[in-house]
């Protein structure tokens, strides 16, 4: 039996990026769009997902802006790429929330802290937190969802405290499509 709740079209799905959508660059950052490599089926997902809940956000921390490795337009080039993607394929990001500083910054945006929770719940007031799930593949997504008291899917081996635990963003697709049958 699946523990998990039902998602319908009042959820908003939130997805991490590095790892969940795109490759993660080890020791690096995607600083240009030529760096960008969708892991499988992970646009195929984004587009699935947007069919069935009521939107998908993207949260990420980039904190290369703040190293001073990529700039902000950088990182807006290559989300909007991955934008025109998801919609050339027929589904939809409402939104991507960034969190451009510091593990060091005292700042209230980046992960687990919940300021682009709280920045999506502004921008759209009908988000309820028992009607959220985070998928992401660190702890720190984990936390974060916990603390805004959402679900959480943690994607492959690293990310601990997941309400499930799937091997990549497909996976929790499938469980979802076999929940809405």
């Amino acid at each position: 039996m699946n523990p998990f709740p039902r998602i319908g079209k009042e959820w908003t799905v939130f997805l991490d990026r590095d790892g969940v959508i795109n490759r993660r660059r080890v020791d690096d950052y995607v600083k240009h769009i030529d760096e960008w490599d969708w892991l499988t089926d992970s646009l195929e997902s984004i587009v699935k997902l947007s069919h069935e809940v009521k939107r998908v956000v993207v949260v990420t921390n980039q904190q290369g802006i703040g190293k001073g490795v990529m700039t902000e337009q950088d990182l807006k080039e290559v989300h909007e790429m991955m934008l025109k993607a998801v919609k050339a394929k027929g589904g939809e990001i409402a939104a991507v929330l960034h969190c451009p500083h510091l593990k060091s910054d005292a700042c209230d945006c980046r992960k687990p802290k919940i300021g682009m929770f709280l920045q999506a719940q502004q921008m759209y007031p009908d988000i309820r937190p028992a009607h959220c799930v985070m998928v992401g593949d660190s702890s720190s997504d984990m936390e974060w969802a916990q603390k805004a008291g959402m679900w959480s899917v943690a994607v492959g081996g690293e990310a601990k405290g997941g309400d499930i635990q799937v091997a990549s963003l497909w996976d929790f697709v499938k469980i979802f499509e076999e929940d809405v049958r």
